[in-house]
């Protein structure tokens, strides 16, 4: 199911008649089936069926948008669908937190199954480690992951923008690399004076943020890629693999976004959708529209 809804870009609809074509014989999940899954996959790094491994750090579900968020999130769509061609050279930019527990005592861990609340399976669940992971997705590319070490401060991400981002970059096409349109939101990490500086040096007049010459606006997540699309997507491969060390969880995720990478269709269907996605939330009024896709 997540294969499919990663492959239509976040739409239930195709996702749902995609599957009814693909497995005649089974009882077709609707569309909302879809978009609950992996909504459940994003926010609680787990299937409604199952919980457990790896986990994102923070939920983004029951956002409110104010009138306020409203108008700032038309003012981006309606620029983004006023200049489409940009699209392409929009380097879209996010940081996740994957955890994980271990113990040396083998515990019952609970199934999250309707069907069967009394199940358990084996599970570690007394030391946790975690790992903050970048991402940027440009056109039909996945950039990084970069993994940080420690916290994410405002210094911690001005030293990666300066030095490593750079070298990311070096596999994007010249041509692409001088018109990159750079965003990130507005987490406290971004938006220090020397960050802001930095961009507005490297990207005159080419970033989106918080304090950016392109206004970016406050929750929107079903706005950027790495939100609606990569992140469950990684969730998604990582999901049946048994992790015992922050050391095999790095290599894990490494490994998977080297398997994403070989997927160039699927990474521009999902920076494409974006231009979809801010038709519909200007045909919203700037509100929630994911229940339209």
């Amino acid at each position: 199911m997540m294969f499919l809804y990663g492959l239509y870009s976040g739409n239930g609809g195709a996702s749902a008649r995609e599957y009814k074509h693909r497995y005649p014989n089974r009882r077709s999940p609707g569309p909302k089936v879809f978009s609950s899954a992996f909504q459940q996959l994003r926010d609680k790094g787990c299937f409604p069926g199952v919980c457990g491994t790896a986990e994102r750090s923070h939920t983004i579900t029951n956002r409110t948008i104010s009138p306020g968020d409203r108008t700032k999130r038309l003012d981006f769509c309606t620029w983004l669908t006023d200049h489409p061609r940009l699209s392409k050279f929009i380097l879209y930019t996010d940081e996740t937190i994957f955890t994980h527990c271990e113990s040396d005592n083998t515990l019952n861990e609970h199934y999250c199954s309707e069907e069967n609340p009394n199940k358990t399976i084996e599970g570690n669940l007394q030391h946790q480690f975690s790992v903050t992971v970048w991402c940027g997705m440009i056109d039909n590319q996945l950039i990084g992951p970069h993994i940080f070490e420690g916290k994410l401060t405002g210094d911690v991400y001005l030293q990666f923008i300066e030095n490593e981002l750079p070298l990311l970059l070096e596999d994007v096409p010249l041509k692409t690399r001088r018109r990159i349109i750079f965003q990130h939101d507005g987490a406290p990490p971004h938006c220090t004076k020397h960050v802001t500086e930095y961009l507005n040096q490297e990207f005159p007049q080419r970033w989106i943020g918080r304090d950016g010459p392109r206004l970016w606006p406050a929750r929107s997540q079903d706005l950027t890629p790495l939100e609606f699309h990569l992140w469950g997507h990684i969730k998604s491969l990582l999901y049946d693999k048994k992790i015992n060390s922050r050391e095999e969880l790095i290599h894990h995720i490494k490994e998977t976004a080297q398997m994403i990478k070989k997927e160039p269709t699927d990474l521009r269907n999902g920076t494409l959708s974006v231009l979809d996605r801010a038709r519909k939330c200007i045909a919203a009024d700037g509100s929630h529209f994911e229940d339209d896709l």
